[in-house]
């Protein structure tokens, strides 16, 4: 069940990350525009196992090492509190470098900001409660106990995912789903800040 409530409930591909010049490695000097900095860079950016660490309340359950499908950086992981063996929790993050396309330069931060208001499905909810990136909405609901938020922080879009499953029938949009889900995002939010 894990594995495929860590791959499965993410959400639509999204374009890959890209730095002029093409590469989807480390940014290259632009002939354009500058690159401009960037908060996140996919090269330092913690991985599950080191997310785990930093937050020894949850155990690992399955985690991905780097790019989607689409060749876009994202970390995509799901843990479980020590303390209960019930409750999943779903982490994902996507990084985006500036990109020159047909509209011209488009920094990192401007390539989230679209990813996360466009891939938002319709029943969107802003969330003013979590209190960290510069907005977070409320996307995907679990059938049968779960909820999912994501948080825009300047190149990166977070999402963070609480299921509950002996919790039944609860609404998604109910408080007790939601203040779980921003407590784990506040935490994932600490836990990958830049060094």
């Amino acid at each position: 069940m894990a594995m495929l409530f860590a791959g499965g409930c993410f959400g639509p591909a999204i374009e890959p990350f890209e730095t002029p010049g093409g590469s989807d490695s480390s940014p290259s000097s632009p002939s354009g525009p500058p690159l401009g900095p960037v908060k996140y860079d996919f090269a330092d950016f913690p991985g599950c196992l080191e997310i785990q660490q930093k937050l020894p309340e949850l155990k690992m359950l399955d985690g991905s090492p780097g790019e989607d499908a689409t060749g876009s950086p994202s970390r995509v992981c799901s843990f479980m509190p020590v303390e209960s063996g019930a409750v999943v929790i779903g982490f994902e993050a996507r990084l985006y470098g500036g990109r020159e396309n047909a509209d011209g330069f488009q920094s990192g931060a401007e390539r989230a900001k679209v990813s996360f208001s466009e891939h938002a499905l319709s029943e969107v909810e802003e969330d003013r409660g979590v209190g960290v990136g510069s907005a977070a909405h409320w996307t995907r609901f679990v059938e049968g106990g779960g909820c999912t938020i994501q948080i825009l922080d300047e190149n990166a879009v977070i999402t963070a995912t609480y299921y509950d499953p002996p919790a039944g029938d609860f609404d998604p949009r109910s408080e007790e789903c939601r203040g779980g889900a921003r407590e784990v995002a506040r935490k994932f939010y600490a836990a990958v800040q830049p060094r």
